[in-house]
């Protein structure tokens, strides 16, 4: 649903000073889910990067690259909103981020965190394997 109850001067206004233009500060590209070795090392060689985040949403991967916009004035105004790409006109601003950023099931913004939550994981995954290999099999005493 578009948010047809604003006019376009409420929603210039809402975006430039509200929010800062937020959806123009950053993009999104959709990752593979990792599956090997490689793939978690990709991901945190991304997280050494500044201004990268990686975050999953409804078990979908995203790499975030904070980077505003070329197009983005001073005023936070789009200088080429007449010519915009279609992504910037379909954009609904029902779906807008703020006052702040949407929770994910994960969300990292550096190395660090990544590597600490994937040696979790993998320990976690030992325990579970050992408690699968210490229960006793069926028909034993």
């Amino acid at each position: 649903m578009r948010s047809a109850s604003l006019t376009p001067a409420e929603v210039a206004r809402r975006c430039r000073y509200d929010c800062d233009s937020r959806c123009c500060r950053y993009i999104t590209i959709v990752l593979p889910a990792p599956r090997c070795k490689a793939d978690f090392d990709e991901l945190s060689w991304f997280l050494a990067h500044k201004d990268i985040s990686v975050y999953v949403e409804e078990r979908r991967w995203h790499l975030e690259v904070r980077t505003p916009c070329k197009y983005l004035n001073e005023a936070n105004l789009c200088t080429i909103y007449e010519r915009r790409p279609d992504i910037c006109r379909e954009y609904d601003l029902e779906d807008c981020e703020f006052p702040a950023r949407p929770s994910h099931s994960l969300h990292f913004d550096t190395k660090e965190e990544f590597d600490a939550w994937r040696t979790d994981r993998k320990e976690e995954k030992r325990r579970r394997a050992r408690g699968r290999s210490a229960q006793p099999t069926r028909g034993s005493p």
